[in-house]
């Protein structure tokens, strides 16, 4: 596959590894996957979504730290409308309450 058909995103996101991996198997029910320590592939669609996981670290708010860690998204093989039903896909399992 070439380059050019690999997509990336990268997003910072407030949790923990703990917390990614709690919430992970909602995202991954019933489909193709492979998590090896920080990289998950998922198949999507006529592709596939590989996750890697930065490092875990701390964004302090006074004396609050809360866990945040980047998030890349590479999109292999998939088209504008396959890569953002991933994305709302995935952001409906790892949305927050909010007031």
């Amino acid at each position: 596959m070439k380059e050019s058909q690999i997509e990336r995103l990268v997003r910072e996101m407030g949790l923990s590894r703990k917390e990614f991996f709690r919430t992970l198997p909602a995202v991954v029910e019933n489909l193709p996957s492979k998590i090896e320590e920080n990289r998950i592939t998922i198949g999507w669609s006529q592709g596939s979504v590989v996750i890697d996981l930065g490092p875990e670290t701390d964004r302090k708010l006074g004396s609050l730290a809360l866990p945040t860690m980047n998030v890349e998204f590479q999109f292999i093989g998939l088209n504008p409308s396959d890569r953002d039903g991933f994305l709302a896909h995935f952001d409906r399992h790892f949305q927050r309450g909010g007031g």
